[in-house]
């Protein structure tokens, strides 16, 4: 946690960061923050072992396959500084490709993501473990409606099945 926040308070990571809102390669983070490339390479590493971000390989059309480098997770750090002593935490949502078709679909877990988010803003930490343990709450009502629907889905897949093996 000390080394992220070590890479975190350098204000060149930061906008590495910032640039990478969607994935870039490598001449796009030269160009567009006017680093030089060790200046750059040093920081990218920094990032990427403390996985903030992550490479990936994409073929062109012309030319040799490019390495592009994007943010690999959300993060939130909560800094607790109180007579008890300071606290750090973090909350990592994990990267899903499809995320905006699930808030679609599913928009109380885009509220509670949101709520997540909000979670930092909390004044005293008295309210913040109030704020967790209510979205606790709204994250087993929310996953005990799922289980609900993915019993019914199963127990609908299964007699659609049950109709194929009649007919033939």
């Amino acid at each position: 946690m000390i080394e992220l926040l070590k890479v975190l308070s350098g204000k060149n990571c930061l906008k590495i960061l910032q640039a990478l809102s969607e994935p870039k390669y490598w001449s796009q983070l030269i160009e567009e923050l006017n680093m030089h490339r060790w200046v750059l390479k040093k920081y990218i590493d920094k990032l990427l072992q403390c996985g903030l971000i992550e490479s990936f390989i994409k073929p062109v059309e012309r030319g040799p396959p490019r390495r592009y480098f994007q943010i690999s997770r959300n993060l939130t750090l909560l800094l607790e500084v109180s007579p008890e002593g300071v606290h750090i935490h973090q909350f990592a949502l994990p990267r899903i490709r499809n995320i905006r078709e699930i808030f679609r679909k599913y928009p109380s877990i885009k509220k509670i993501v949101e709520e997540l988010k909000k979670m930092e803003q909390a004044s005293t930490p008295f309210r913040q473990e109030e704020l967790i343990e209510q979205l606790k709450r709204q994250i087993e009502e929310e996953l005990s409606t799922l289980s609900v629907a993915i019993d019914f889905l199963r127990d609908l897949l299964k007699q659609l099945e049950d109709l194929v093996v009649k007919k033939a």
